[in-house]
């Protein structure tokens, strides 16, 4: 991907997404009738989504980026859960860093498949490990589950800047925050029902994720660059995930 020196690097776009996260989760934690705290926050998972697969593109050991996410994924858990209001029902693997790691590992798959053997058996194993990646996320009931690996791996094929990459890319994000999203719903309450909770919902019935897409906006903005790199820094982007849930769990716990 060119550089350049206009534009928002990795570590601006990074901190955008953590802003968008602490707004969303605020508003589901602490606030839930203020949903257009949660509108603004759907922009934070594709920004993620991109600059986790840009990380796979610019790390030099992905053996360590792997682990890393697996730590963070473990560590979350339990805030995670607190903060969802659901630390006496726990159960392992729901937290999104799990579906990132899911994701990850589903993109190393497809790209080292890709440089080993010819298009036939690169179309047939990509197809192979996509559905095994969506099935485990969804197996697991990751946050954002398949959709979550598909976004990932959506970036990974829409990866540059040219016309073509971003036509590619808004494909991908209304394919999954419009139409997979709420295919979801119907299924989930019934397509007999939809008149039912259209009358008591309205336009709350359509998912949030509509405006996922916009992130776009944002992510069109990078300029290749990481931006300012130092292991505070880098620390303070991996706590600040857990740290941020506890803090919000906590307050709804004994204060809210």
């Amino acid at each position: 991907m060119q550089t350049s020196e206009k534009g928002l690097s990795s570590f601006a776009l990074r901190n955008l997404a953590m802003l968008l996260m602490l707004i969303d989760h605020t508003g589901a934690t602490l606030f839930p009738d203020l949903l257009w705290l949660r509108y603004i926050g759907r922009l934070a998972f594709p920004i993620f989504a991109f600059l986790i697969v840009e990380g796979y593109y610019h790390t030099k050991n992905l053996n360590r980026y792997l682990l890393r996410l697996l730590a963070l994924a473990i560590i979350t858990d339990i805030p995670y859960h607190l903060m969802d209001n659901k630390i006496w029902a726990y159960q392992p693997f729901h937290n999104v860093i799990w579906t990132f790691l899911i994701g990850l590992a589903t993109v190393w798959s497809i790209d080292n498949t890709r440089q080993k053997y010819s298009k036939p058996l690169t179309i047939g194993f990509t197809i192979v490990f996509l559905l095994l990646g969506c099935f485990l996320a969804e197996s697991l009931h990751t946050d954002y589950s398949f959709r979550g690996v598909l976004t990932l791996v959506g970036f990974y094929f829409c990866h540059g800047q040219t016309l073509k990459h971003k036509a590619g890319q808004v494909a991908l994000l209304l394919l999954v925050n419009l139409i997979l999203s709420n295919i979801e719903t119907v299924l989930y309450i019934g397509f007999e029902n939809i008149p039912y909770y259209w009358n008591i919902y309205g336009m709350q019935l359509i998912s949030p994720q509509r405006y996922a897409p916009l992130a776009l906006l944002f992510i069109w903005q990078y300029n290749g660059r990481a931006g300012h790199q130092s292991k505070v820094s880098q620390a303070f982007n991996y706590l600040f995930y857990p740290v941020h849930m506890l803090i919000l769990g906590l307050l709804a716990l004994y204060i809210f």
